[in-house]
């Protein structure tokens, strides 16, 4: 079986002590944690890895705005597969709903997610590039385990946009009844 992997450059102002590069001298290939990161986000894999290069020159600690973020964060943490995100999320908005049932979470948080969106994709996704690069897999299985870590979840984007559907209509009913 033979492997076969399109090798791209980093352009030399991108490159930095912290780029992981796979060296596969018996694959004949070199892969860059950048071609990595393009096989573990899959859909829309080139809004993220702009954001990931101007992080790797130093020129901006943000990723740039996300709106699907900013407007359903838990159906777009479900997407992207950051299901303990998403359980943390949803947790600490139960929380200050109870705590302060009149405020409630809502526009903060969705700041939040809109603004870190793409960093807090970009920090779990190298924290799962690190491991699976652990494995020292023979490259077919390193992109198949890559491709199978990350990428997107439909039903879980679809989960997390009923459950958010779910809080909505339920604080609309108790803000019904206390009104």
């Amino acid at each position: 079986m033979t492997d076969i992997a399109v090798t791209q450059e980093e352009p030399a102002q991108l490159k930095s002590a912290d780029s992981v590069i796979h060296d596969l001298p018996e694959q004949g290939t070199v892969r860059t944690s950048r071609d990595d990161l393009r096989d573990f986000i899959g859909p829309n894999a080139e809004r993220y890895l702009r954001a990931y290069d101007l992080r790797q020159a130093r020129r901006r600690f943000l990723g740039g705005f996300s709106l699907a973020a900013a407007f359903i964060p838990l159906a777009w943490l479900m997407y992207r597969k950051m299901y303990i995100a998403a359980g943390i999320l949803l947790l600490g908005s139960l929380i200050i709903g109870l705590v302060m049932p009149d405020i409630g979470p809502g526009v903060g948080i969705a700041g939040a997610f809109g603004v870190l969106g793409k960093t807090l994709y970009l920090s779990h996704a190298e924290s799962r590039l690190r491991k699976i690069g652990a494995r020292h897999l023979p490259l077919a299985e390193h992109i198949a385990l890559l491709k199978r870590a990350g990428g997107v979840s439909w039903v879980g984007g679809a989960i997390g946009a009923v459950i958010m559907a779910g809080c909505v209509l339920a604080a609309i009913a108790a803000h019904g009844q206390n009104g």
